[in-house]
C-alpha cells in the first residue's frame, strides 16, 4: 500500500514539476500576431503585430464585447480573421523547431456544430473538425499546438516531411472550410522550442477542469430533470388517484339516490296508492 502512495506522490510531484516548467516566455516567441486586430503587448510581455501576412477574409471586433473566460489577454481573442472561402497565413521562418500556437475563441453562435472547419500546414492536417464551442463553449480561450521543424528548407511534423508546408521561407498555414460555417483564428504564435517552452501543460489542466465543471453541470442537469420527471409522474398519479376515488364516490353517491328514490317510492305506494285501492275494493 505504501509503494502506491510513494508512487502517487512521485507522479505528482512531476507533473507539478513539469507544470512549473511549461511556461512560455516572450523571449522565444518568435512571431505573434493578433489576427484582425491591432499590435499589443500581453500580460507576459509578449508583443503581438497587427494583423499581415494573410492573403483574403475579413476582419471583426465583433467579440470585443464579450469577457473572454480561460485567458488573461483579451485581446488575443476578441478579434478574429474569417473567411467564406480557405484562406492562407505565409509566415516567415528559419530554420530550427518550434511549436505554433493557434489561439481561438467563438464569440457568435451559442451551440455545438454551428461553426466546423480544419488547419493545414502545407498539404498535412494539423487540426481536424475543429468545434470551438464544441471543446469549451462560447467566449472561452482554446489554443491548439503542433510542434513542427524547419530544416533543409523543408517543414517535418514528427520526423516526416510536410509536403508543401514552406514557400520561399514561409511557413504555409491553411484555415480550410469545412463542413459548417466559416474558418477563422483569433491569433498566431510561433515559438522556439518544444511544447514545454509554451503554455500547453497551463492549458490542458484548465481544459480538464472545464471538462470536470462540464461534467458536474451536466449531471446536476439530469439530476434535476430526474427530479423533474418523478414529480410530474406523481402528480399523473395522484391526479388517477384522484380521478378514481372520485369515481367511487360518484358511484356510492349514485348508489344511494337510488335507494332514496326506491324507498320514497315504497313510502309512496304505502300512504296513497295502497290506501286508495283499499278503499276503492270495499266500495264495491
Amino acid at each position: 500500500m505504501s509503494s502506491i502512495v510513494h508512487l502517487t506522490l512521485i507522479v505528482l510531484i512531476l507533473t507539478l514539476i513539469n507544470f512549473c516548467k511549461s511556461e512560455m516566455k516572450a523571449e522565444n516567441v518568435v512571431l505573434a500576431l493578433n489576427c484582425g486586430g491591432e499590435s499589443f503587448t500581453d500580460s507576459r510581455g509578449i508583443q503581438y503585430k497587427e494583423d499581415m501576412y494573410v492573403d483574403i477574409g475579413q476582419s471583426s471586433e465583433f467579440g470585443t464585447q464579450f469577457e473572454i473566460k480561460n485567458t488573461q489577454d483579451q485581446k488575443a481573442y476578441q478579434t478574429e480573421r474569417w473567411a467564406e472561402s480557405d484562406f492562407t497565413y505565409k509566415l516567415p521562418i528559419s530554420e530550427g523547431k518550434y511549436v505554433l500556437v493557434l489561439k481561438f475563441s467563438e464569440v457568435y453562435f451559442n451551440n455545438a456544430k454551428e461553426k466546423i472547419f480544419d488547419v493545414l500546414i502545407g498539404k498535412r492536417k494539423v487540426v481536424s473538425s475543429l468545434d470551438i464551442y464544441g471543446k469549451v463553449g462560447k467566449s472561452t480561450a482554446y489554443d491548439d499546438f503542433i510542434e513542427f521543424e524547419v530544416k533543409g528548407g523543408k517543414v517535418f511534423i514528427g520526423n516526416k516531411l510536410v509536403e508543401n508546408g514552406i514557400d520561399n521561407d514561409k511557413l504555409i498555414v491553411i484555415f480550410k472550410k469545412g463542413e459548417r460555417d466559416n474558418p477563422k483564428i483569433n491569433a498566431i504564435l510561433i515559438v522556439k522550442g518544444s511544447l514545454e517552452d509554451t503554455d500547453y501543460a497551463q492549458f490542458n489542466f484548465q481544459l480538464e477542469e472545464l471538462e470536470k465543471e462540464k461534467l458536474e453541470k451536466e449531471k446536476k442537469q439530469r439530476e434535476i430533470k430526474k427530479r423533474n420527471s418523478l414529480h410530474y409522474e406523481f402528480e399523473e398519479f395522484e391526479e388517477d388517484f384522484t380521478d378514481t376515488e372520485h369515481m367511487r364516490k360518484s358511484e356510492i353517491f349514485n348508489t344511494f339516490n337510488l335507494l332514496v328514490i326506491t324507498l320514497l317510492i315504497v313510502l309512496v305506494y304505502k300512504a296513497f296508492i295502497k290506501p286508495y285501492r283499499t278503499n276503492k275494493e270495499n266500495e264495491e
